[in-house]
């Protein structure tokens, strides 16, 4: 949970639907999980703190960011083979903008991009506390 000092990891039910006149399907989670996507805001923060460089982030290569999250064959997934399947640290990145219209982030790489925009969050406290803050105030729903 958020400001606990020990990993923890949730999982959590998505429930899809059609409607029966229409034909559409739409996903319903639980609170706190972005529309459109499985993770929640907070777990995407912590993912890219864990592969942002020193000094900001922990400096992690994507297959150990994968497994501390506890999402891929690494951790959760022992019995599973082949190449890991999450790859949305980079995809991620690309909605900056959109989740925190207004903050500029430098960079040609998304590890870039995402390590300038922590640093910027950085100067004001606590991370992962000031990422959640700043999207909820930017006005980008959840």
């Amino acid at each position: 949970m958020p400001g606990q000092d020990r990993a923890w990891l949730c999982s959590a039910w998505a429930r899809r639907f059609r409607c029966t006149g229409c034909g559409a399907v739409c996903t319903v989670a639980p609170p706190g999980v972005l529309p459109r996507f499985l993770y929640s805001l907070y777990a995407i923060v912590k993912a890219w703190l864990l592969a942002t460089p020193r000094p900001v982030g922990e400096g992690l290569d994507d297959a150990a960011v994968y497994a501390r999250q506890g999402v891929d064959r690494l951790s959760a997934e022992g019995s599973r083979s082949g190449p890991p399947r999450w790859r949305s640290l980079p995809r991620w990145a690309g909605h900056i903008g959109a989740w925190w219209p207004g903050r500029a982030v430098a960079g040609s790489t998304w590890r870039q991009r995402v390590g300038s925009l922590l640093v910027g969050f950085t100067a004001e406290g606590d991370v992962t506390d000031r990422a959640l803050a700043s999207h909820a105030v930017c006005g980008a729903t959840m």
